[in-house]
């Protein structure tokens, strides 16, 4: 894609910290911000709080619902 040439183009990859993952990305160095810190971990959870109790198909979790939260914010480790 960076190949392209295409002067308006911007793209934005998110991914896991996975190392084959970072090894692939690393020919694109020139432009990485890593995206790490407590207000995305915040973000994160404010939007999978929304997300359960808005999802009828969620509520069969029931009283699980807060567990998987709090195990998916953590698990993002602000990513």
């Amino acid at each position: 894609m960076r190949q392209w040439s295409l002067p308006n183009l911007h793209l934005i990859i998110t991914s896991r910290d996975i190392l084959d993952i970072r090894q692939s990305l690393d020919a694109i160095k020139d432009g990485v911000i890593e995206l790490r810190n407590e207000g995305a971990n915040e973000d994160i959870s404010q939007y999978l709080s929304d997300i359960m109790e808005q999802d009828p198909q969620l509520s069969r979790w029931g009283s699980r619902r807060e567990t998987i939260k709090e195990d998916l914010s953590q698990k993002a480790q602000g990513r």
